[in-house]
């Protein structure tokens, strides 16, 4: 079994807006012990600088996108499933996988813009701490 540690940060997200965090563990899990592009839950994995990784998610808020990413799926086109929903996580390697935050559509990919330079500073340090001392926020 991989072993998926969420921050708490994550948590109290996932508790205020009533979403099962035991969903996300195990999706996420699955994801991560088959093949990339056998999960429906998640398209495009993305490595970024200080080991922050994110995959995109299936859209949750975007029914055209929905749409697109079903007939994607289909065709079995992993790489082109592409949402603005986001989970951002750290590969820590024998520490597992630590799920940062996850970004609901429309909206992530707002966390490459200037104006969200600190916040994605934040994640990077998280996603650094994690990957070279296994720490959990």
């Amino acid at each position: 079994m991989t072993k998926v540690a969420l921050t708490s940060q994550l948590r109290q997200q996932l508790l205020a807006s009533g979403t099962s965090e035991e969903i996300l563990l195990n999706k996420f899990s699955e994801w991560k012990q088959g093949p990339p592009d056998d999960h429906y839950w998640f398209g495009r994995d993305v490595k970024g600088t200080y080991g922050l990784c994110h995959v995109h998610l299936i859209p949750n808020n975007e029914q055209d996108k929905r749409a697109q990413w079903d007939e994607y799926w289909q065709k079995g086109w992993d790489s082109r499933r592409k949402s603005d929903r986001y989970v951002l996580y750290a590969d820590g390697g024998i520490f597992g996988y630590l799920i940062i935050a996850l970004i609901e559509d429309p909206g992530a990919h707002k966390l490459w813009e200037n104006a969200s330079r600190s916040e994605l500073k934040k994640f990077e340090a998280i996603a650094d701490d994690f990957n070279q001392l296994g720490l959990i926020p």
